[in-house]
């Protein structure tokens, strides 16, 4: 009897024990996720739902709401990469009549990532898996810009030619350096620069067949100056053919481009496709509800230049009865297209 009890008492004991060294589990609290405003930045068409409950977010493009009580952000990517929300994206961009080329390359790009990830995490393993960040996919718009400019002719130059005979060396040389020295001081006088006039004169002498008669000097000499103002230049060319006899001709007004002038065009068209590119960015960007970030790569794919000067002498041989000394100079366009690419991240 006394051994019976002490073994029921010695397996309460052990029984006591036992509870003591494996206690009962605790239960973990479940939270739910709550949406955050932030997802708007980097989850496209998402914002939150309209029925107020925080544990849900509406997509604009589906217009559904989605549950992220249990996942969160996760469980709106998810719905970002359905068939069903791809679809209506494209349906969205294609019905309101921006089908532009920037924004085919918007949905390609998109594609090209969703692709790409996909199979990325078939070649890793489950823990490689997992360190994937949305952050590492590039998210980039690619766009065309172009440009046009035109500019006239900002330099001209007019050729002022004098031819004289006379029986001795000197006479001829004084006879042509009066009318230079003219010549000269009313450039002056319009504010022309010396470095603007160039002068040149060559004398040579007529020999006669005949022994018994005297020799025969000729002097050719040639004035040409260049105006950046036209209006000086006219008013020159109408003083010189007054003031000046026969032995003088005043030539026709040459107008061209200077270096100067051809250099800031061509920029001004290089700078005005950047504009129109990055305006093309910021306008699409709107329409999806993106931020347009800094550019990534910029490059002129095509620049071509060309003349209106061919176009008017076509117009010139086609007007009846004019000859080239009557018609009025015409000045020449120069015109400069220019085609570039732009990378903008989003």
């Amino acid at each position: 009897m006394l051994i019976q009890l002490f073994s029921t008492t010695s397996c309460l004991l052990v029984g006591r024990q036992d509870r003591h060294i494996m206690p009962r589990p605790k239960e973990k609290r479940k939270y739910a996720s709550s949406f955050k405003s932030e997802w708007m930045e980097t989850c496209d068409f998402i914002e939150a739902s309209p029925s107020g409950n925080k544990h849900q977010a509406f997509c604009t493009i589906c217009r559904v709401d989605i549950s992220i009580e249990h996942a969160g952000k996760s469980d709106v990517k998810k719905h970002l990469k359905t068939d069903k929300h791809k679809k209506n994206v494209e349906s969205f961009i294609t019905q309101s009549g921006q089908s532009s080329s920037a924004e085919r390359d918007l949905i390609f790009n998109n594609k090209v990532e969703d692709l790409d990830l996909e199979v990325s995490t078939q070649q890793m393993g489950p823990q490689q898996i997992t360190e994937i960040s949305p952050t590492t996919v590039s998210r980039e718009i690619h766009v065309f810009g172009t440009a046009e400019i035109s500019c006239p002719a900002d330099r001209g130059s007019v050729r002022i030619t004098l031819s004289n005979s006379k029986e001795s060396a000197d006479d001829v040389t004084n006879s042509i350096s009066r009318r230079i020295d003219y010549i000269l001081q009313t450039l002056r006088q319009h504010d022309v620069k010396d470095e603007d006039i160039s002068v040149r004169r060559h004398l040579h002498r007529d020999d006669l067949y005949h022994m018994d008669a005297e020799d025969s000097y000729h002097m050719n000499a040639e004035v040409t100056a260049n105006f950046s103002d036209q209006e000086k230049m006219e008013k020159v060319c109408n003083v010189l053919s007054e003031k000046l006899d026969k032995m003088v001709c005043v030539g026709q007004p040459q107008f061209y481009h200077s270096a100067e002038c051809l250099s800031q065009l061509r920029t001004s068209a290089c700078v005005t496709a950047v504009e129109n590119a990055q305006q093309k960015a910021s306008k699409v960007c709107h329409l999806l509800k993106q931020s347009l970030g800094p550019p990534l790569q910029l490059r002129e794919e095509e620049t071509k230049e060309w003349k209106s000067e061919e176009e008017e002498e076509e117009r010139d041989r086609n007007v009846g009865g004019a000859t080239p000394q009557t018609q009025i100079p015409h000045i020449p366009i120069v015109t400069v297209f220019s085609r570039v690419s732009a990378t903008f991240s989003l």
